[in-house]
């Protein structure tokens, strides 16, 4: 008997000391640096939610669980370079994905050389993306030329917006200044009234935008081209509607206004036009399956900002897979050309500049009918605009 004792303790030994096959897969680690603080935080809370909902949908890559670190880089591109050369040299992650801002995602990218992992970022609008190294990409948000296309394209085709003219207003930084310059380029082009080429510039650190909504009234321009970021153009509009100011003009949006940000305006809020990639006005199933999913997940409204997130997140997600391999030069090569048909139809990122050609929807808000999330106000989808219309050529 204790010899049978001892036999079975030992094979309970041995047993503990023997990995199981789910503990022996080490997990396949992906950066996440993202802004979740500050003013205009609810950009990166949507980005956020939209790549945690596709690592949980995709559960494992090559056989290997997935591993999100996430990190708050507050904004601040300082933090940025910091937090991605953590992630690399401490966390040893095999990628890079996110960031909510272009100061931060080109400060990372000027670094991407340096610490050789390929970085995506699904949000990060300025055109200086393309191109700008080959560990570098660009992936479901539309870069802000393709969304000055897509808005003059909506200005022209319709007939009271066409005959506006614009005050453009954009943020001081980087993406602002892109967002503003690629509009006053092509409106020029196409004949489209500006009141300020040279455009307007807000801190961005504005609260009361009671000083800038006197700016636009007393220009007597009847539109606005708004470079103000996703959650800030909301709180502008709620001021502006306050003051009257919204009876007098059509803001038309560079970037488009979070959903978090325009449930908090309400009706305030009624009347911007802008294009985006995605809204859960689309009917089609994957764009259904993914709202879903999202309020499921977060209770929260299905925003624009997280189904760009998802895409950008399942694009490498996919590449991982068919690269085979962590190997950045493989996940690289994988990563060129490939295409992911999701809540808004078919991204493809171009072998010829690391970026995206992405579908588009003008969108209007508009009060919300009766909907499963409870939204009070719906970006309405005015005009569907194919990946090649919105372009670039290649």
């Amino acid at each position: 008997m204790k010899k049978a004792v001892l036999a079975l303790s030992l094979l309970a030994i041995a047993v503990l000391l023997v990995p199981t096959a789910a503990s022996a897969k080490e997990p396949i680690k992906i950066g996440v640096p993202m802004t979740l603080v500050g003013i205009a935080a609810q950009v990166g809370i949507d980005n956020k939610n939209g790549i945690m909902l596709a690592a949980k949908q995709k559960k494992t890559l090559l056989g290997r669980p997935i591993k999100l670190i996430i990190e708050d880089v507050e904004g601040k591109s300082e933090i940025g370079i910091r937090k991605a050369e953590k992630l690399v040299f401490k966390d040893k992650v095999v990628a890079i994905l996110g960031v909510a801002f272009s100061g931060v995602g080109l400060a990372i990218a000027g670094e991407m050389d340096r610490l050789k992992v390929p970085f995506l970022t699904a949000n990060v609008m300025t055109p200086k993306f393309y191109g700008i190294s080959k560990y570098v990409f660009r992936a479901g948000q539309l870069a802000d030329d393709q969304e000055a296309v897509a808005n003059v394209l909506g200005i022209i085709a319709d007939p009271d917006l066409a005959k506006r003219e614009y005050y453009v207003l954009a943020d001081d930084y980087s993406w602002g200044h892109s967002c503003a310059e690629a509009f006053v380029s092509l409106a020029k082009k196409k004949g489209i009234k500006l009141y300020n080429p040279k455009f307007d510039n807000a801190a961005l650190n504005v609260v009361d935008w009671s000083p800038f909504v006197s700016k636009v009234s007393s220009s007597g321009s009847n539109g606005m081209y708004s470079c103000l970021r996703s959650p800030i153009l909301p709180r502008f509009v709620a001021q502006a509607y306050n003051f009257g100011l919204m009876k007098k003009i059509k803001v038309v949006a560079g970037g488009s206004p979070s959903e978090a940000a325009l449930e908090a305006g309400g009706k305030s809020q009624v009347g911007i036009v802008t294009a985006c990639a995605w809204s859960w006005d689309i009917k089609t199933p994957k764009s259904q399956a993914f709202a879903k999913a999202y309020w499921d997940e977060f209770k929260a409204v299905p925003p624009s900002q997280g189904a760009q997130a998802y895409v950008g997140a399942m694009l490498l997600f996919n590449a991982i897979e068919k690269a085979g391999s962590t190997d950045a030069d493989k996940i690289i090569a994988a990563l060129k050309g490939s295409s992911y048909d999701g809540p808004y139809g078919v991204v493809r990122i171009s072998p010829k500049d690391n970026c995206g050609r992405t579908p588009a929807v003008l969108t209007e808000t508009q009060l919300a009918p009766p909907n499963p999330y409870g939204a009070k106000i719906i970006k309405k989808v005015l005009v569907n605009l194919s990946a090649a219309q919105v372009g670039p050529p290649e």
